[in-house]
């Protein structure tokens, strides 16, 4: 979304709201579409929208916190400089010393997920979008990261029961059940990711909230057996409803996965 004031009487203010960025994709491959209008309304409700997008984003990122977030995203990377030393000499290097720094989960949930229906070509557009984003190549033995999506369909009536959300920023593990919800020993886990984006969709009498979580990806198969052993194993069990906060849970349930290196220690 991008909103421009005007600037004069000559230039008055306008609003564009799209799928369209500054990506390649979005250049060159995808189909795009954007709104353009100067309605004074429609530009009120947006300029209403934004800052209150700001006032809940809280407290701006302090120096340290902005320096982590170039370290992980690379934003400090240029590539169109020459490498230093022999170049020769990259081909010995350990692929792992240059993959995404993937940091540690402080907080998590389990989410259990049916996946009644299939996703909307949105959906499957912006989870391509994320991908390319986040550098999640097709290639297999390129990159070790991928976006997954999975999705709640929630009745519009008030009076239902909610399903779980899951904030930006949160990292989950899905438990893939059956189509119609059902949870068994053997219901497969997803491997532990960082929700990056979410929307939702409305179906007419339901609507459809669909998460993306970056995840790293493994070797290993994991089931809900697993999953409540090892909470077992810190005198814990899964639990759909809650966030997980301690250290010992938080640690049980990553350690699942033992192939999935983390840039931090604990």
């Amino acid at each position: 979304m991008i909103l421009a004031d005007s600037a004069s009487a000559d230039d008055p203010s306008f609003l564009a709201v799209g799928s369209a960025n500054a990506s390649g994709a979005s250049a060159s491959r995808l189909y795009e579409s954007i709104m353009l209008t100067d309605n004074d309304e429609t530009i009120e409700e947006a300029r209403a929208a934004l800052i209150d997008w700001k006032t809940r984003a809280g407290s701006p990122l302090t120096i340290k916190q902005l320096e982590e977030l170039i370290k992980q995203y690379k934003a400090d990377d240029n590539s169109n400089e020459e490498p230093e030393g022999d170049p020769e000499a990259d081909d010995d290097d350990d692929p792992e010393e240059t993959e995404t720094p993937w940091s540690r989960a402080t907080s998590l949930y389990i989410a259990p997920i049916g996946l009644a229906g299939d996703p909307s070509e949105e959906a499957l557009h912006k989870q391509e979008e994320l991908a390319e984003q986040y550098d999640c190549a097709e290639e297999e033995d390129q990159y070790w990261f991928d976006i997954k999506m999975f999705w709640w369909d929630q009745d519009t009536d008030p009076t239902s029961a909610s399903e779980g959300t899951y904030p930006e920023g949160s990292h989950v593990i899905v438990i893939n059940g059956t189509r119609n919800g059902q949870m068994r020993a053997t219901s497969k886990l997803t491997e532990p990711g960082r929700v990056v984006h979410s929307f939702t969709e409305d179906l007419g009498r339901l609507t459809r909230t669909y998460y993306y979580i970056h995840t790293k990806l493994s070797d290993e198969e994991h089931t809900l057996a697993d999953l409540k052993a090892a909470l077992a194993s810190v005198n814990d069990q899964v639990d759909y409803d809650r966030q997980y906060l301690r250290r010992r849970q938080i640690d049980a349930m990553l350690d699942l996965w033992t192939d999935i290196e983390y840039s931090e220690d604990h």
